[in-house]
This record gives C-alpha cells, structure tokens and sequence, in this order.
C-alpha cells in the first residue's frame, strides 16, 4: 500500500508538470481526471479487466500528451505507470508496449528532430526497458524469499510443536510412572491395612474395641478411596473449554511469537460446556489465529470473551491490518462455518480501514 502512494504522487506531480509545459485546457483536465479515476480503480479487478483498464489509460495518456515538443515529464510519467503494473504481462510483451508506448508519444517530435536527440530518446527507451527488468527480477527475488521465510517459519513451528509434545509425552509418562508407585506402595500396604483391622476386629473382646477397629478401618478405607482418586487425577490429562484455549494461546505465544490480549467477561471462567462445544471453540480460536499468522503482518490480537443476554456465546478476534482485506472463504473458515452450524453457531467478520475481527457466537447449554 505504501508502494501505490508512493508511485501516485510521484505519478501525479510528474502528470502535472508535464500538464504545465503542454498547457492546461478543459480537455485535458477531464481526461485527466478520467485516467486517474480509472487507475484508482485498477487495483480492485481481477488481471483480465486491470489489463484493459491498463491499455485504456495509456491510450488516454497518449491522447493527452501528443505532441511535437519534446517533454521530459511524460518519460518519467510514462515509466512510472509502467513500473507500477509490469507484473500485469509478461517481459517480452511487456518491453513490446514500452516501445510502442514510447514510439507513439514521441513520433511528432521524434520526425524533426536531430540525431543526437534521437539517440537520447533511444537512450532514455533502454534505460526504461533496462529499469523495469531489473524491478521483476527483485519482485520475483523477494517473492522467492518470502516463500522460503514461510516454508522456515512453518517448519520452525511445526519443531516448536513437536518439542511441546514431547514435553507433555514426557511429563505425562512421569506422572503415570509416580501413579504407579503410589497404586503399587500406598495403594497395596493400604489394602493390607485393612485386611489386618478386619481380622482385629472380629478377635476384638468387647464391644468398644470392635468400634475403635471398625473407625480405624473407615479411616483406611477412605484414605484408599482418596489415593485411587488421586492416582485416576495423575493418569488422566484432560482440557477442555476455557481451560484447553488458555493452553492453545500459551502454546500460540511460545511457538509463533504472538501477543495476545485475552478479555473475559463476568462469569464467562465460569461457564460449562458440552464436549461438542468445547471441540468447536477450541478449533474456531485455532483456525482464526491461524489465519491471522498467514494473513497478516500484525502479530498482536484480541480476544475478548463474553456471555449475550446469558443465552449465547461470543467470542470475538481482532487484530490490526494495514489495509482492508478480501475475504475469501477457504477450506479452513468453512471447516470453522460448518462446526458452528452443528452447536447452532454463526460466523461473521467486521472490517474497518484499520482492524478485522472474526466474530462468532453459540447458544449455551448445560454441561451434563
């Protein structure tokens, strides 16, 4: 974007001073007018019609500024408006249109004029040809980087991932190593325990001693009930709901150097949902922080978390963008469309010149 201003201004003061040398008439102010219309409206059609509206306006500039007097302001001009659209056609046909371009626009001058100012004209038309060569090669460079850069960064994350994984492999087996020492030492000795208050109780001679052995033999019971449920605890992992996206933006933060502000609302921690829910919010956040890794420049978001009319719902994810974007609807955000619509959900986005956000919204329902 900082690129198609810098072109229009430097397109338009050269437009104007070529104006200024030629003369200003009624004419040409409409007709100039036209071509500036039409090349702010290049950039929102597709390559066919901007290669139309390419041709139209070189015909518009040459019907301007024919004439038989040489104007060094229309060279500039020219190449700009070259520069600015040479990815539209290929380079040979593309070196093709500068030299009509040029032949056309300076033919009235170029029949009287002498040999040395034919030759600079000549001169000018390479150097031309020779700039906008050199400017495809370093577009075609950078786009060669740019998907190096995403192939290291997506491969950079994919290692983050595994090594995450790992971790939590890793920290999940010790976990179910310590639950196992618990079941085979505590749990067991506990077992023998109350085996052994059993057969105190039945030798027991009065009443009052059968009463201490049978408190004493509660006791043992619920302390072996308190280390089943502990070592269950140990070797089970689950996340779910808020608590599975609070892990999902820890492992987005540490893998793709992302900042991210969370919002919640009052009593959205305190929410239940269904498993189905639960699946569809965690991949929706999923799927829209992804897509604003590949999408964006930005790295920061919002998410803010909130409860409508304590009936739905809504989750909504903004982030910064440097200019407004088409939305297209890929495989990822229909996958994410088609999830709400099984949970009675919906999906929409809200776009200003500034910001995007991603809003979604689903009925509650009591976790059962």
């Amino acid at each position: 974007m900082k690129t198609f201003w810098l072109n229009f201004w430097l397109l338009f003061f050269s437009w104007m001073f070529a104006l200024i040398n030629k003369g200003i008439d009624t004419k040409t102010i409409l007709l100039s007018a036209l071509f500036f219309s039409i090349y702010f409206l290049m950039p929102l059609f597709e390559n066919k019609i901007k290669k139309g509206l390419f041709i139209l306006s070189l015909l518009l500039m040459l019907s301007i500024f024919y004439s038989n007097n040489l104007n060094l302001f229309t060279w500039f001009m020219y190449t700009i408006f070259l520069i600015e659209f040479n990815g539209l056609f290929k380079p040979k046909l593309l070196y093709l249109t500068v030299i009509v371009v040029y032949a056309l626009s300076l033919f009235p001058f170029l029949l009287n004029a002498e040999i040395t100012q034919v030759l600079f004209i000549v001169s000018m038309v390479f150097l031309t040809i020779l700039l906008i060569n050199q400017l495809r090669k370093y577009e075609l460079r950078n786009k060669e980087l740019k998907k190096l850069y995403i192939k290291m960064y997506d491969e950079h994350r994919l290692m983050k991932r595994q090594i995450i994984n790992n971790e939590e492999v890793i920290r999940q087996e010790e976990r179910n190593q310590i639950a196992r020492e618990i079941h085979d030492s505590v749990g067991h000795r506990l077992t023998a325990l109350l085996m052994q208050l059993e057969v105190a109780r039945l030798k027991a001679n009065d009443k009052h001693t059968e009463m201490q052995y049978d408190n004493l033999k509660q006791l043992a019971q619920s302390s072996l009930q308190d280390t089943r449920k502990a070592v269950r605890a140990l070797k089970t992992q689950e996340h779910s709901g808020l608590q599975a996206i609070i892990l999902l933006i820890r492992k987005l933060e540490a893998e793709s150097h992302l900042r991210l502000a969370l919002r919640f609302q009052p009593g959205v921690l305190h929410l239940n949902f269904t498993n189905q829910q639960s699946v569809v919010l965690y991949r929706s956040i999923q799927e829209a922080l992804t897509n604003m890794m590949r999408h964006s420049e930005s790295r920061t978001a919002d998410i803010k978390f909130e409860v409508i009319a304590q009936k739905d719902f809504r989750v909504e994810i903004s982030h910064p963008v440097t200019q407004k974007i088409r939305i297209i609807e890929g495989f990822g955000l229909t996958s994410m469309r088609e999830r709400l619509v099984t949970i009675g959900g919906r999906l929409n986005f809200s776009q200003t010149e500034d910001q995007l956000s991603l809003i979604f919204q689903f009925p509650l329902e009591v976790k059962k």
